[in-house]
Order: structure tokens, then sequence, then C-alpha cells
């Protein structure tokens, strides 16, 4: 089991309908479709039911994630009508109270006014609800005892009933208010309190409250939906890790491969290099040769040009010598 609700009511609801894959329930003040909702874990079993969310931003996502939930965008009360609701924003801590509006000020949140329906919960069950409820669950932020004052308790009475009973963000009891009523008129039983909500079976189903002799615990088998998630961020930052270094396995593979070629190619360089210099050096040998042939050519050529003159100039006196004779 995946636990969503804040305070795992969803673990606790579970013991009462351990095999229901059709059931049906009723969420006032439904905020979120995911985080800490008490319904989600239903809702992906097969269950349906209502959802009361006068929170435009919570409504709308209700609308698109809840398809098979009927949603309805109204508050409910003991009469019929329309109130200001201070709202705040992301926060499922919208009221009609405006001490705890106040209170919520002084801790550093905001909010806007909006004039909101008011509606009963006897209404809402006359025209949605064709079938037992299962459970309903009430958090209105200090309007619980007017959403309760306004339900048909012969006519609509569900297998199991939780109400926040601590003023909001806080630890301070506020069922005083209103459990006296549950326990009279609606013909109700206190059965568990979580430290944020009251739970109750009708008077007429008494063997519901071993379902509530202890809190939430490892036998309960289950995850909270933020180990789940973050389990699975691990497992995506595995992948990418494990994505990563492949990659980096790859490229650097490739690195090695084209480093081995460019130094088969630097060491072939070097081999032609060393060839080319051999071949300049016996050029330059060759050359220094040459120059010292050519040299000697060039001497001897001066010594028979000086013993050609020579020879001349004594052909020439010999000739003018024979002439006078």
């Amino acid at each position: 089991m995946i636990s969503f609700a804040q305070n795992f009511e969803d673990v606790m609801l579970r013991r009462v309908f351990p095999e229901r894959r059709d059931g049906f329930y009723m969420d006032v003040g439904a905020m979120d479709p995911v985080l800490e909702s008490v319904t989600k874990f239903f809702y992906d079993e097969g269950w349906s039911g209502v959802n009361i969310e006068p929170n435009q931003l919570f409504y709308d996502k209700l609308v698109r994630e809840r398809p098979r939930d009927i949603n309805l965008s109204v508050a409910l009360g003991e009469h019929k009508g329309e109130r200001p609701l201070y709202v705040f924003g992301e926060y499922g801590i919208s009221t009609f109270d405006q001490g705890h509006r106040d209170r919520f000020v002084e801790r550093g949140f905001s909010y806007k006014e909006e004039p909101v329906q008011i509606t009963t919960l006897a209404a809402v069950c006359a025209e949605h609800v064709r079938r037992p409820i299962d459970f309903l669950k009430v958090d209105c932020e200090g309007w619980e005892k007017f959403v309760l004052r306004g339900a048909d308790w012969e006519r609509f009475r569900p297998t199991v009933l939780l109400v926040e009973a601590t003023e909001p963000l806080s630890t301070v009891p506020s069922w005083d208010d209103w459990e006296p009523f549950l326990l009279g008129t609606a013909g109700y039983h206190f059965v568990y309190f979580d430290g944020i909500n009251r739970f109750y079976i009708p008077k007429e189903r008494p063997e519901l409250r071993a379902c509530f002799d202890h809190p939430p615990n490892v036998l309960d088998e289950f995850q909270t939906y933020s180990e789940v998630r973050a389990k699975a961020r691990l497992a995506e930052l595995e992948q990418q890790t494990a994505a990563q270094q492949s990659q980096f396995e790859q490229r650097q593979s490739q690195f090695e491969e084209k480093t081995a070629a460019q130094q088969t190619e630097l060491e072939s360089l070097r081999t032609r290099l060393a060839e080319l210099e051999d071949l300049a050096h016996r050029q330059t040998s060759e050359i220094d040769a040459s120059r010292k042939y050519v040299n000697h050519l060039e001497e001897e050529l001066a010594k028979m040009r000086l013993w050609v003159g020579r020879l001349s100039q004594e052909l020439a006196a010999k000739q003018k010598l024979s002439g006078g004779l």
C-alpha cells in the first residue's frame, strides 16, 4: 500500500475496507488530488466519490485528475447561502473563520477574499449519492461544526467518519464544539484519535471498533508517497548516472582509439622524418664531395690554362726566331 494521507488516515481506513475495489467516499475539503490526499489510495484501487473543494486551484486539479469522481466547487454549511472565503492559494488552509485567517497571516501566509456558494451536506448527498457512503472525511479549517450540522444523519450514514479535530496548524483541541452533536443526535461512537483527526463509527456497527485498536504500524505493510517518490527519483538518477557513465566510457574509448591512431601516425611521421634527415645527410655529403671535386677540377683547369699560356708563348718565341733566320 502507498499512503498519500498526511497522517496515515488512509492506512486506518484500509483496515475497515481491506478488499474493497469499488467503494464510495465523500471528501469535504478535498484539497490536492494527490498530495496529503485521504482518498488517492482508494481512487487508485478503483473507488470513486464526491470531492468538495471551494479553492479554485485545487478544484481544477481534481477535475483534471479525478474523472471518475464528482467534483464540486462549493462549500458546505448548516444552511445554503453565500459567504466570503479567505483563500490561501496553494495551501490547504482556506477558511471562513476570521480568527484562523488572522493567525495564518501572522505566520506569513497571504490570502484573497472570494465569495463562495454554500450548500449543505444533506443537499449534496440527496443529489449525488446513490449508494452507501463507505467513509466521509471533513476538514474545513474551523468550519466542521456547520458542515456536520448540515447533514442528514438518518438517511446518509457513512461507515466511517473522520473529522479534523484540532485548530488548524496546531494541536489545540477543537472537537468540543461539535462532538457532542455527533455522539448524540447523529448517533456515532468515537473510536480513535490520531493527533489531528477523530474517527467515528455508527452506533449500529460496533464490530468496527477493533479496526482502530492501534495506530498505523509496520504490520499494515505500507509505504508513504514521499518514500515511493524518493525511491523513484533515486532510480531515475541512478539510470541517468548509468547512461552518463556509459556515454563517458564510449567517449573515452573513442578518445583512446583516436589517440592511438594519432600516436601511430606520429610514429610514422617520425620514421619518415628520420628517413628524410638521413637522405638529407647523405645528399649533403654528396654535395660536399662534388664541391671538392669541382674545386679540384677548377684547380687543374687553372694549371692547364697556365701551361697552355706558357706553351703559346714558347711557340710564339720560336716562330719569331725562325723568321729572323
